[in-house]
């Protein structure tokens, strides 16, 4: 696969990017800090 980007609309992609930490909500600026949408992330 080297040179191709992956298909980041396929769920199995994402899923395995979050499981590797690519994609933690924490870590993006749209997600604020939150995770599953409870306490700030950054608070703690």
């Amino acid at each position: 696969m080297k040179g191709q980007l992956r298909d980041l609309s396929d769920p199995a992609v994402i899923a395995a990017d979050m499981m590797l930490g690519i994609l933690a909500p924490e870590s993006c600026p749209e997600a604020s800090g939150r995770l599953d949408g409870g306490l700030d992330a950054r608070a703690r």
